[in-house]
This record gives C-alpha cells, structure tokens and sequence, in this order.
C-alpha cells in the first residue's frame, strides 16, 4: 500500500485505500478540477474476478457527486477489458482516444 500513498497527497486529489472484511482491495482517487474529475481505481490482483470493480466505480462515482463533479472521465489501455467493462456497465460512455491511445470514457455525475 505504500506505493499508492503518492497518490493520495495532491491537493486536487482525493484518494482512498479500500478494504473489505476480507482486507485490502486496492485504492481509488479522484482529481477534481472545475467541476470535473479524472478517476483512477486499481483493484489488487489477488482481488480480481471478485466482482468488486462495479462496486468500487459506484463509490467513485458517489464520491465525485458528493464533492461537487458534474462529468467524471476515465482513460483506459485497450486492452483492459475488464476495466472497459466494468466502466461501461456503470454508465460511462466512450468519448474517442487520448494522445496515449487510451480509450477515454466519460459520464454525467446526478447528485
């Protein structure tokens, strides 16, 4: 977990460490700027296949509603198709490519 303490430190960041009952899952981080808010999340390995990525998107996008984000955006490698999915299946749309051949998602936030 230390690695991700970076992360956290910014002051457009917001980051968390989550965790279950059964430990650590892995951590979440908005960066909000103007009303919108770029998100990263990052489950563990040994997590994955768990089904916590939707849930883990849900609260994201709660946190982001809850600190004042009107669009959250989302950029993706290819071929992250797990994460594609799990994006997709919680509302966000495909918006084109970034200058790093990122697949870039977006979604309106309703608080």
């Amino acid at each position: 977990m230390s690695r991700w303490a970076p992360l956290l430190e910014a002051s457009t960041r917001h980051g968390w460490i989550t965790a279950d009952d059964e430990g650590p899952v892995g951590f979440i981080d908005l960066e909000i700027l103007d009303g919108e808010v770029e998100l990263v999340y990052y489950v563990d390995p040994a997590r994955r296949g768990q089904g916590l990525g939707v849930p883990t998107v849900a609260l994201l996008v709660e946190l982001a509603a809850g600190n004042g984000a009107r669009i959250i955006h989302a950029a993706v490698e290819p071929t992250n198709l797990a994460s594609l999915a799990c994006l997709r299946a919680s509302g966000f749309a495909d918006v084109g490519v970034n200058e790093f051949d990122e697949l870039e998602l977006a979604r309106a936030v309703h608080a």
